[in-house]
């Protein structure tokens, strides 16, 4: 699993694909604004640029494992997000959410940090659970829609801290 720092914009234009297999790609920039025009899907996504301002262009944006946003400031698509795995929000870093959507795609997954959705969705076929933290709120101001697949295959809602009530 390779790390691929990228300390400016990431421009994925033309013919090709951007394929990151199991690769993490971590922005790192410290001041400024960057663009992220996505060509293809990243698998771990890290935003850990103090000071910068990374912003999603495009109608889609696909992140097929974690995204840790750590310091900066990340700005989503207007159209919509993906994630296979987990959202981590860190105290230093700011999510806008651009009236965009997120949606959960992956199985047993975990939202830490406070964070405002603006639509935030997650179907399930087989019983899965989706964990919020039990220390960060979590809020939606569009569209909540969660959703198992019947009585014997639910969506399972559960806080990090057994006995307390997510946020």
């Amino acid at each position: 699993n390779s790390v691929i720092t990228v300390s400016g914009s990431w421009l994925a234009t033309g013919t090709g694909d951007f394929i990151s297999g199991t690769s993490t790609v971590r922005f790192d920039g410290t001041s400024g604004s960057y663009n992220m025009v996505a060509s293809g899907s990243f698998f771990n996504f890290i935003i850990n640029g103090t000071g910068a301002l990374y912003t999603a262009t495009g109608g889609t944006f696909d992140i097929n494992g974690n995204i840790t946003l750590s310091a900066g400031t990340f700005t989503a698509s207007s159209g919509t997000t993906t994630v296979s795995g987990s959202w981590t929000k860190g105290a230093n870093a700011t999510f806008n959410h651009n009236s965009g959507s997120l949606t959960l795609d992956g199985t047993d997954q975990t939202i830490s940090g406070s964070t405002v959705f603006y639509n935030l969705s997650k179907t399930v076929t087989l019983a899965q659970t989706l964990t919020f933290s039990a220390t960060a709120q979590t809020s939606v101001s569009g569209a909540l829609s969660l959703n198992g697949a019947d009585t014997s295959n639910r969506l399972s809602i559960r806080s990090s801290q057994a006995g307390a009530q997510s946020k």
